[in-house]
């Protein structure tokens, strides 16, 4: 593997770790009534309508929401030829919806 294409794959990750923990922390800590809990404690449920609005951004190749109890844990993939800017801005409108 040559060092650029590693380093890609390591900025891709970190910029999908910064991306999962950005909208864990927004959704947990906000009180907004689009982002409900399962009711059934131990359940894993997608969230259909965030994965959507996740996916439909222009740079990101799939995305999938999860909800479990009061936790949120969210897959993103970015295309390869997203620069880190791109990533930020797509991190910045995914914490705001």
């Amino acid at each position: 593997m040559s060092s650029t294409k590693t380093n890609k794959i390591i900025i891709a990750v970190i910029i999908s770790l910064v991306v999962i923990i950005g909208i864990a922390f927004s959704i947990v800590r906000s009180c907004n009534s689009a982002v409900k809990p399962p009711t059934v404690p131990n359940k894993i449920v997608k969230h259909e309508k965030m994965t959507k609005e996740i996916t439909n951004e222009k740079q990101v190749s799939s995305s999938e929401v999860y909800l479990k109890a009061d936790v949120v844990v969210a897959n993103v993939t970015l295309k390869e030829n997203t620069t880190k800017d791109q990533a930020k801005v797509i991190e910045s409108n995914m914490l705001k919806s």
